[in-house]
């Protein structure tokens, strides 16, 4: 896989909310990047403190971002999210 730089990040929250793939993205202190995504109902905020937040262990938002995409392409794999990352992230060897 390529790596993610800073300027991609923007490119790559567009393209999750344009897919429609509902996930939350956050940090505490230098903790590390957390995220969950849900699926069920997006309209039930409450039931986002239900989930397990995804601790990426990383404060680094590049190395954060790989993480959170390759969770992403496992529980979405036929989302336009899915086929746009892997056409530009992946290379043939991955």
């Amino acid at each position: 896989m390529k790596k993610i730089k800073i300027k991609h990040i923007g490119e790559i929250l567009q393209h999750i909310y344009d897919s429609e793939i509902h996930i939350a993205i956050g940090w505490f202190w230098d903790g590390g990047v957390d995220f969950t995504e849900w699926d069920k109902n997006p309209y039930m905020w409450d039931s986002l403190q239900e989930k397990i937040m995804r601790g990426t262990g990383d404060n680094n938002m590049c190395k954060a971002f790989e993480k959170i995409c390759k969770h992403l392409i496992l529980v979405y794999p036929k989302s336009h999210f899915t086929k746009w990352f892997k056409k530009k992230w992946f290379t043939k060897y991955d």
